[in-house]
């Protein structure tokens, strides 16, 4: 079950050694407004949604995306060898699928929000997260591109990074963020918190 009353059915099954769902229903239920919802959950703010409210102010909640199937891309992460460094990443899609350092080459759904970790120089480890542009999917889908080729240049203060994406030989910067240290909870947690500096270049 997802927001707006989404119901889909799948069953999973193993073929080739892969996992397979196969969409057998969907439907949308009726609702109603819960009057007696806590205020916390009805004001959107910072306070009271804590780090999803970053998220949020980007992407909202994206009915739309459990209604229809989330299309999938052929994406290319080039993500370690511009920059010489191992670079730990996981991302997640719009619909809140999670891809746990996803290969290099992959037949998946757009990254909506990446959390990226690298080291530096002094081994000291640079952890955030990012939230991709509104119009990030409608901006790939406008180059009609056969691979999303999505690299990352990290800049020589080893503290920023640049998102870009490369296609049909362009190079097309998509955004600049700042990373940071990660907290001792945290690393406790790994679940990092969001960028404190962005910088969009796709609307």
């Amino acid at each position: 079950m997802a927001p707006g009353g989404n119901v889909r059915i799948w069953f999973s099954t193993l073929y080739s050694d892969n996992i397979q769902n196969i969409e057998i229903a969907k439907a949308q239920l009726k609702g109603h407004y819960d009057e007696t919802a806590d205020e916390r959950y009805k004001t959107k703010n910072l306070e009271n949604w804590g780090k999803y409210y970053t998220y949020w102010q980007n992407h909202g909640i994206p009915y739309n995306v459990w209604k229809e199937n989330e299309k999938e891309y052929n994406l290319h992460f080039d993500f370690e060898k511009p920059n010489n460094k191992k670079i730990g990443f996981r991302y997640i899609s719009a619909d809140g699928t999670v891809y746990q350092a996803p290969a290099e080459h992959c037949h998946q759904k757009l990254p909506v929000e990446i959390e990226i970790c690298w080291s530096n120089k002094l081994k000291e480890s640079y952890c955030s997260k990012i939230t991709m542009p509104k119009n990030f999917q409608k901006f790939v889908e406008q180059k009609k591109l056969k691979e999303v080729k999505i690299s990352l240049e990290i800049e020589k203060d080893e503290e920023h990074g640049i998102l870009y994406l490369t296609s049909n030989n362009e190079k097309i910067k998509i955004l600049r963020f700042k990373s940071k240290k990660p907290t001792a909870e945290e690393k406790k947690e790994i679940d990092y918190g969001y960028s404190p500096e962005i910088e969009y270049f796709i609307p």
